[in-house]
Order: structure tokens, then C-alpha cells, then sequence
């Protein structure tokens, strides 16, 4: 599966970072002192990096190290020049898991949860802080070239990662059909998938300009993000598991959209689940508990595991490509068994 820095914020799973997340977290503080920020509003700022308390900065998300490791892997020799870009890739995560939270209905750490106002207010703050900290690249000594090509490699991932996001809170279970999966599919491969490649294109653009390259590590970034929202899908519905917004709301996640892709009658625990979801109400309806068990008697979990793997393998490749270019690079440490 996946390994990430060494790192856990709110709504994001861990890294391994050692050194190097020490550098971006530092980055990440500094950059929120260096926006004047009004206490109240500083404070919440960096309730998301330190997992809810006024406590030291926790390492980076997976998208953070991807940065670094990018950055490393595709020839840069100072992973703290980098640290800037790493911020600003941490920024955007933050900036999506504050809206994600905000549209699932889930808490976020330091806003009054009947105030989505001030929600929104964080997701801009993150925004305005992840182009402040591009900026910053400014004085690391890297090229103007470099530093505007990630800025726009940033720009475009970042529209393509809320408009898969959009198009799949579009997706209404009620009215699913059997082309939704694949609707499914693309728009969380727009989602998640960009900003995976965000953050790897943008580490390997500020050390070279091959091109080719550049885009080996964004397919790794890719797959590999893929991975980790398989990963947080499959937590949304195992049986006993943490609380989570995905059954009651209906999200489009690979394991409930697995239910949905299965000929009627062919499977009955699948079909239980698809009347239980285009039904819940007090008298069609089932409770979580029970569309957690069904849907892993169904495969749905055993499915995203299978296509996991797939992902996996085709990380794996594009990783041997860059130490094919690098023999130094360790961007495969962010693959494990």
C-alpha cells in the first residue's frame, strides 16, 4: 500500500519524512507568521497542521513528501530549497480537506460547526497561503523558469482537482446506474489523481526541464494517490470501523459504487446494498452497521484492494523509469508492500 513522511493532520494520513519533513513543516509555520494573520484566525490556521491542538507541527501528507521525493529523485541536491513548494502543495491539500469536511457534513478542528462561513474563509486563507509560499521560491536562488512552470503546473491541477471533486458529489446513489461506476472512476482519477501529480510534477519541475521526466513522476504522483484514496474509501466502509459520512451521504466511493456495478441477481448482498441505498428511509432503509457488513460480504472491499494493486504495479514501473534516470532516487520508498 502506501507509505507517506512521517506525518498526520485532520483529515490526512501519514508520511515518512524524517529530515526533509521537518524542513517543509518549519516552512509551513513560517509562512502562516509571515501572513499577519489575526490571532483568532491564526490560530485556526494551525489547528489543521498540528491535528486539532496548539501543539508542534505534525510532518507532511503523502502530497508533501511526493514533493520532496519528486524533487530529490528527478535531480535536486537541496531538499530544504524545495521546502517552500512542499508548503504550498500542504496549503492546497488542507485548502481541499477543509472543503471536503465542509461539504460531508464532518467537523473541522478550532470552526464552530454552525458557522460554514468561517469554513470557507479557511479554504481561501489556504489558497491565498499556498501562492505566498511559491513565492517564497524566490529566494532559494532556483530559476524564474523553473519556479513559473510549477506555479503553472500548481494552477492547472488545482481547477482539474475541484472539478473532479464537483462532478463527483454529483453523483446521486438514489439514481445510479450501470455506466455510474465509470463517471465514478474519472472523477476521482481528476480528483485525487491531480493532486497527486501536482505534487510530483511540481518537485520535478524545480529540478529539470526534461519534460519526459517531469511527467514520469506526475503518472507516479497519479497512481500513487489513487492508492490513498482507495485507502480512505475502504476505511469509509469497513465493518466496525471509524465513523464516516460516506454511506449516509451516498458518496461515490469505489466500494459503494462496486454495489451498483454488479448485474442485479447476480450478487444478493450487493443487491441488498443498492436497495438499502436508494431507499433510506425509516421504512426501506438499512442502518451503517448493516451496509458495512453487507457490502464486504458483497467484494466491494476485496474490489478496491484488486484495483489498489493494479495502481500499485504501475507506480512501481514508473518509479524503476526514475532511478533508470536517477540511480539515487528514492521515490519507490513511498511504495511499501
Amino acid at each position: 500500500m502506501v507509505a507517506l513522511l512521517e506525518v498526520t493532520a485532520p483529515s490526512h494520513r501519514p508520511s515518512r519524512a524524517g529530515e526533509r519533513g521537518g524542513h517543509v513543516t518549519s516552512e509551513i509555520s513560517r509562512q502562516i507568521s509571515l501572513a499577519g494573520l489575526p490571532e483568532d484566525l491564526e490560530r485556526v490556521a494551525r489547528f489543521q497542521f498540528t491535528g486539532g491542538a496548539m501543539e508542534d507541527m505534525i510532518p507532511p501528507t503523502l502530497f508533501g513528501a511526493l514533493t520532496v521525493h519528486s524533487y530529490e529523485s528527478a535531480g535536486g541536491q537541496h531538499h530544504e530549497d524545495v521546502a517552500p513548494a512542499a508548503a504550498a502543495v500542504e496549503f492546497t491539500a488542507a485548502a481541499a480537506s477543509v472543503l471536503d469536511d465542509l461539504q460531508d457534513l464532518d467537523p473541522i478542528p478550532g470552526i464552530d460547526p454552525n458557522d460554514p462561513g468561517a469554513g470557507a474563509e479557511l479554504v481561501a486563507l489556504f489558497m491565498a497561503l499556498a501562492n505566498q509560499s511559491m513565492c517564497g521560491l524566490k529566494s532559494t536562488g532556483m530559476s524564474s523558469g523553473s519556479i513559473e512552470t510549477a506555479m503553472s503546473i500548481l494552477s492547472h491541477f488545482e481547477v482539474r482537482a475541484l472539478a473532479g471533486q464537483h462532478r463527483a458529489n454529483q453523483i446521486d446513489l438514489a439514481e445510479a446506474t450501470d455506466g455510474s461506476m465509470e463517471l465514478a472512476t474519472d472523477a476521482s482519477h481528476e480528483k485525487s489523481g491531480s493532486f497527486g501529480r501536482l505534487a510530483a510534477e511540481i518537485g520535478a519541475a524545480l529540478a529539470t526541464n526534461d519534460e519526459a521526466l517531469i511527467h514520469a513522476h506526475g503518472e507516479f504522483g497519479h497512481h500513487l494517490a489513487i492508492i490513498d484514496q482507495l485507502q480512505n474509501d475502504v476505511a469509509g466502509v469497513w465493518p466496525g470501523g471509524e465513523a464516516s459520512t460516506d454511506i449516509s451521504l451516498g458518496r461515490a466511493t469505489s466500494p459503494l459504487m462496486f454495489a451498483f456495478e454488479v448485474p442485479s441477481g447476480v450478487n444478493k448482498a450487493a443487491d441488498e446494498v443498492k436497495t438499502a441505498l436508494r431507499s433510506r428511509d425509516e421504512s426501506g432503509g438499512r442502518d451503517e452497521a448493516w451496509v458495512r457488513e453487507a457490502l464486504f460480504k458483497s467484494g466491494a472491499v476485496h474490489y478496491a484492494w484488486v484495483v489498489a494493486a493494479v495502481h500499485r504495479a504501475k507506480a512501481a514501473s514508473l518509479a524503476a523509469k526514475c532511478v533508470q534516470s536517477n540511480p539515487n532516487s528514492r521515490i519507490a520508498d513511498l511504495l511499501v508492500a
